[in-house]
């Protein structure tokens, strides 16, 4: 199962800057009680930047929170978040669209 937006509690999107160009740390807790965070994966489309992230069935040493730092390569514009694409972070700094 792919973590959505309205599922998060928490959202935290903070850039960074960094000498080796835009960095994004992504933090939040995944608000579904028999679910723990997986994996994060990137996919880039287009000027835009998918994060996914991966929920599976709660597993021993495994957490619901997430914390993850995203390389922003040169040419994407914004950041949207699960298969829903909100889009969370715009690299204009405007509010989200």
């Amino acid at each position: 199962m792919i973590l959505e937006k309205r599922d998060v509690q928490f959202l935290k999107v903070a850039e960074i800057h960094a000498t080796s160009g835009e960095v994004l740390e992504l933090s939040g807790l995944a608000f579904h009680s028999a679910l723990v965070v997986s994996k994060l994966e990137t996919i880039q489309e287009g000027n835009s930047l998918i994060v996914l992230i991966e929920l599976v069935p709660t597993k021993p040493k495994m957490s619901s929170s997430f914390s993850y730092k995203i390389s922003i390569p040169s040419g994407v514009e914004t950041v949207k978040f699960g298969k829903s694409r909100e889009i969370i972070w715009s690299r204009d700094g405007g509010p989200p669209k």
